[in-house]
């Protein structure tokens, strides 16, 4: 049971230090949901800040490491949950050329975004999941959840800043 939080401010004019110091309460906050790791991503251009505590259940390795960045760097993730057909997705991925360095769901989410995007990947994943995605390319950020809502993303605003968790 993962624990995902974060922000974006739309007025990107704090430092990473002053993100960082805003982050971190969050994720002390979610620290029993993850004991196993934690980890942080920050963009001080982008305003954007990412905090992940983990419970290594597929893949105990280093290779599990959340905020999970793609192969091409585009992408950037925290995810919690399973997607219980991620063994075939998987297979499809490697035929397509695409190589994992572990055996997580997450890679296997990401290698999807990076081959079919967001909208079809969601359509092909089957599980319980919730995740936040950083595009750098385009900017934007991603909150999906699987269908039924078994794991839910929560999120809104306070001033300028969007958050969720």
């Amino acid at each position: 049971m993962c624990g995902v939080v974060g922000f974006w401010s739309v007025r990107a004019e704090r430092s990473e230090a002053q993100l960082r110091e805003a982050l971190a309460p969050m994720t002390d906050r979610i620290r029993h949901r993850g004991p196993d790791d934690e980890g942080t991503w920050i963009d001080p251009k982008e305003g954007i800040a990412l905090g992940f505590r983990r419970l290594s259940i597929l893949d105990l390795s280093c290779a599990g490491h959340q905020p999970m960045l793609s192969a091409d760097g585009r992408w950037i993730v925290l995810f919690n949950g399973e997607i219980y057909n991620f063994a075939a997705l998987r297979s499809e991925l490697s035929d397509l050329s695409h190589r994992f360095r572990g055996h997580s769901d997450t890679e296997v989410l990401l290698a999807a975004v990076t081959q079919w995007g967001v909208t079809e990947t969601l359509k092909r994943a089957n599980g319980m999941f919730g995740f936040a995605l950083w595009d750098r390319e385009e900017r934007a950020l991603h909150l999906g959840r699987d269908r039924l809502g078994e794991k839910p993303v929560y999120y809104g605003w306070s001033g300028a800043t969007f958050f969720f968790g």
